[in-house]
């Protein structure tokens, strides 16, 4: 399932918010769930400046995203 770490940003439930997709890793994660069961793990990433975040670099804890758009 894809992740797409977020910085400088968290997410709860029942929020809407808009934020910019820039790193091609995190716009690929999105397409991915956008073209296939539109699931998306968000997640916060601990440090901002990491350009490419591996798993120690991420909180365990995420928000499951899915899309209403195609209903």
């Amino acid at each position: 399932m894809p992740i797409l770490a977020l910085r400088g940003l968290s997410v709860f439930p029942g929020m809407l918010l808009n934020f910019d997709v820039e790193r091609p890793m995190s716009a690929a994660a999105l397409n991915l769930a956008m073209n296939a069961d539109q699931i998306l793990f968000l997640t916060a990433q601990k440090e901002i400046s990491k350009d490419v975040p591996f798993l120690d670099d991420i909180y365990r804890v995420c928000l499951l995203y899915t899309s209403d758009a195609a209903d």
